[in-house]
């Protein structure tokens, strides 16, 4: 597309979702294992005399093209902090292929994407700090979206830990088009203090470790969703009895309901099988996007990133990198990074011990401050 720039919006996905407390503002604490399908929406950007927005695709009467739109008030955020940087205006197509009001994190999903493409054509390097707490005041589930890769999520979604490994599995995506509106899930809560979720197995490699790990925790959104949408147990137990289906899941508030696969032919196959059986409801069938993306040198759809090297690496008893702010963000080779906000940093623990001559080309930027 020439003069475009283009950025993928991918699914969000709760493979598990526990809600643990109640915070004094209203919030909600939760730990959640995330991760992204690639399935997504797409921003379109030209260079334009004023910034536009412009929703296109199947679900575009839903997302809405007003002020209101998260895509909108991310540019309008992000130029807001950085006029300068931001540069000239922009015509933004958003192409809405998610449902809306799903489980799925779209609008989320799609505000990130913007903030990641403004990133990405600044002029001048954005703080990741600054960058990390303007996706949290868009929504609880922007930061982690910014990432797009497999992560555990606490907080109100503030908290974000970028796995380092995770299983190559394949995902079967649900929706019978009917919104569920989270307040409403959530004022239907029996219980907002359950148990936390148990310790993610490290490192994790194998399809059959994730089951087990996920055999052990839940949805707590899911029974008040179930009452709300009684489909939505119906697709559960749908998902579940297809070949090789390692969990059936709601995602999120609902009411997408999510199957795990190990194989794409799986997958595939599954997808299939719904699409004969429910007609007309929205079916997607998807790899997850993994850590090896970024480990292969590419940029998936969820990397915050700035173009070209990284200035002013040095090594610190050849396990540890650090970099002023600002001077690089996202797409991992080596290592898992987190952003500290007391030392204001960059911190990048290697997987292995680099070469002295390799310098990384990306960093991924966590909210979470680095163990030392």
């Amino acid at each position: 597309m020439d003069g475009a720039f283009v950025e993928a919006a991918p699914a969000k996905v709760n493979l598990a979702l526990h809600i643990t407390g109640r915070r004094a503002d209203g919030y909600h604490e939760l730990e959640s294992l995330v991760v992204f399908a690639d399935v997504a929406d797409e921003i379109v950007a030209r260079p334009a005399r004023t910034d536009s927005l412009t929703v296109t695709g199947p679900f575009a009467t839903a997302a809405g093209s007003g002020e209101g739109n998260l895509v909108a008030r991310a540019l309008a955020a992000f130029r807001g902090r950085w006029p300068e940087p931001a540069g000239t205006g922009l015509a933004v197509e958003l192409r809405k292929n998610l449902p809306v009001a799903a489980g799925l994190g779209g609008g989320s999903a799609d505000a990130a994407a913007m903030l990641r493409l403004m990133a990405r054509r600044s002029a001048a390097p954005i703080p990741p700090a600054a960058l990390a707490e303007m996706a949290l005041h868009l929504g609880a589930d922007v930061p982690a979206c910014v990432f797009s890769r497999p992560c555990e999520m606490r907080g109100v979604g503030e908290i974000i830990h970028p796995l380092r490994t995770f299983p190559v599995t394949h995902i079967v995506l649900v929706n019978p088009l009917l919104p569920v509106v989270t307040a409403d899930v959530f004022r239907r809560l029996a219980r907002r203090d359950n148990p936390p979720l148990p310790p993610l197995p490290q490192p994790l490699t194998r399809p059959a470790q994730l089951g087990l790990w996920l055999a052990e925790t839940r949805n707590d959104l899911e029974p008040a969703a179930i009452g709300l949408l009684p489909v939505i147990g119906e697709l559960i137990a749908d998902m579940a009895a297809l070949d090789g289906c390692v969990l059936a899941r709601m995602s999120g508030s609902g009411g997408t309901v999510f199957g795990l696969f190990g194989s794409a032919a799986q997958a595939h196959q599954a997808a299939h099988e719904l699409r004969r059986t429910r007609h007309g409801f929205w079916v997607a069938a998807a790899p997850v996007i993994t850590p090896r993306h970024w480990q292969n040198g590419a940029s998936p759809s969820g990397a915050l990133f700035a173009r070209g090297p990284v200035p002013g690496w040095r090594r610190l008893g050849g396990r540890r990198v650090v970099a002023g702010v600002g001077q690089g963000v996202v797409s991992i080779r080596c290592g898992r990074v987190s952003y500290s906000a007391n030392s204001e940093r960059l911190s990048l623990t290697m997987a292995s011990k680099p070469r002295p001559t390799v310098q990384p080309r990306w960093v991924c930027v966590s909210t979470e401050a680095p163990t030392e």
